[in-house]
Formats: C-alpha cells, sequence, structure tokens
C-alpha cells in the first residue's frame, strides 16, 4: 500500500470525460477516475443533476493539492446549493412573466390606440389628433399645437396622425425647422441666406431643415454649433446628429458591426412608411 506524501504536490488535470491525477515529480499519470462515479450521490443529496454538479469541480485547468491523490475530492456543497437556488429563483421569475402574458398583449395593444375624448396636451380644448412618442409617452396634440410646437422647439420628432379612427401613420405635414445661428452678429450681417438640407437623427430617419447662413464663417462651423456634423466642408446639403455619430461609433467599434450591416439594420427598424429624401 502506498503512503500518504505529505508535502508532495500533484496536478489535477480535467478533461471532457475523466479526470487524471499527475504526479509533479515523475510527470506520470498516477490516478485516473470519472467524476460521475465520484459525484453521483452527492449530487443527489443537494437535488442537482450529475452534469450540474460535474460543473461546480473544477471544470477545466489544472489545480493541485497537497494530499494523497487517493482521497475523494472535495466538492464545494454551498456551490451546488446556491446554482439550485438560482435556478429556482429564475424559474419563478419565468411563472410570473408567463402568468402576465396575456394582460401585457392586452396593455400594449391598447396602447397603440388613441384615447377615447383625448384632448390636446397643450391647450386642452381641441380634440387631439396627433401623437408625437419622441416627446414621451402619451404625447397627444392637436394639429395647430402639435406642428406650432415642432416648428419652434422640438426639431427632429416625428409625429404621427390618427387616421379613419383605426390607426397611426406617419404625419405627412411634417413642419420644417428653421436653424440659425445664436450670434449676435448674424443677425445684422448682409450676407445671410437660407439652405435646404437633410439631417439625419439618432433614429436614422431623415428630415428637411433650413439653415440660415452667412459668410462671416464656414458653413461647418455652424452646422457643428448646431449638435450637427456635416458631409462636406463645404456647401454641405446632407449631415448628421451627434448622438447619431456616437450610435455609429458604439455599434461598429465595440460591438464590430460591419457598416453594411449596421445600414440595414437602420433601414429596416424605420417605420415603413417614411420617406427618404436621398
Amino acid at each position: 500500500m502506498a503512503a500518504k506524501q505529505k508535502g508532495k504536490k500533484r496536478k489535477l488535470m480535467v478533461f471532457d470525460d475523466h479526470i487524471e491525477v499527475i504526479s509533479s515529480r515523475t510527470g506520470e499519470t498516477a490516478l485516473k477516475f470519472s467524476p460521475r462515479e465520484m459525484i453521483g450521490s452527492h449530487a443527489k443529496d443537494v437535488g442537482v443533476s450529475v452534469n450540474e454538479a460535474e460543473e461546480d469541480i473544477a471544470i477545466s485547468g489544472v489545480h493541485t493539492f497537497d494530499d494523497d491523490p487517493c482521497q475523494p475530492l472535495r466538492i464545494n456543497s454551498d456551490s451546488m446549493e446556491s446554482r439550485a437556488s438560482y435556478r429556482a429563483h429564475q424559474q419563478s421569475l419565468s411563472d410570473q412573466w408567463t402568468a402576465l402574458r396575456e394582460s401585457l398583449l392586452t396593455a400594449t395593444i391598447e396602447s397603440e390606440g388613441m384615447p377615447n375624448g383625448q384632448l390636446c396636451m397643450v391647450c386642452e380644448i381641441e380634440h387631439a389628433c396627433l401623437r408625437c412618442r419622441d416627446c414621451g409617452p402619451n404625447q397627444f396634440f392637436c394639429k395647430g399645437c402639435g406642428v406650432k410646437l415642432h416648428q419652434c422647439r422640438n426639431h427632429f420628432h416625428y409625429m404621427e396622425q390618427w387616421l379613419r379612427g383605426q390607426e397611426f401613420c406617419p404625419f405627412m405635414e411634417q413642419p420644417v425647422p428653421h436653424l440659425t445661428s445664436t450670434r449676435m452678429w448674424h443677425k445684422d450681417c448682409c450676407s445671410r441666406s437660407v439652405r435646404m438640407v437633410i439631417v439625419v437623427d439618432f433614429h436614422g430617419r431623415q428630415h428637411l431643415a433650413n439653415i440660415e447662413l452667412c459668410s462671416c464663417q464656414d458653413d461647418a462651423l455652424f452646422f457643428v454649433q448646431q449638435g450637427l456634423w456635416p458631409a462636406s466642408p463645404c456647401k454641405p446639403q446632407f449631415c448628421f446628429q451627434f448622438k447619431f455619430l456616437d450610435r455609429v461609433e458604439s455599434l461598429l467599434l465595440e460591438n464590430q458591426t460591419s457598416l453594411k450591416g449596421f445600414c440595414d439594420g437602420i433601414k429596416e427598424a424605420l417605420p415603413k412608411l417614411i420617406k427618404d429624401n436621398v
């Protein structure tokens, strides 16, 4: 019978179908066994399968210990009990979602319609016929208030119109915003001119906008002051919101998405009835 050799380290090699104990001194296999044979009874005690218990043993790599290689391998029962508790918690969450499924579907369908008797959120007099989800949840407006609000401030939002008492469709009379410089000298400049450009917003939607420029500064500088990046340094006709470029950076660099895949994803996410200007 081999005596215990204290202080002699041995390597525990875990493979897909077996475990080997290798002597550090000779490099030879001292013991070879299947973990299934050793942990089956213990796995049954803590209420997990043998496969799950095997994952808790050391599951890949090399391990060392200072005792007899023939000693029983210690199994971390706390780890297996924790896994069983986590699995029970996840199952409980799944059951709760299942119980709410029908109610969630009904609430989603109801949110796609215009509430009965809904008044404009601005004037609170006229009945609402427009909705803007970019303004926030449940933002309904009459036509006059919706157009005025989005022409003077909420630029590049996308409004929808309630038609035939059945569905929301793209509002075909979207106001064209007018962007001008906030610099004091710009108001007195005699070289001011207005140019219509196409703006791509955060969601990849295209908007027409009137840009008021002057010869006192380069066109590209004016676009940057408006939070827009021009497609060309001189007389740009196309520009992008900075937030859209941040989105492009995160997907192309962090997620390694291809440029074609990104463009296809943007196009697929857009409402089918939105008109592209280019």
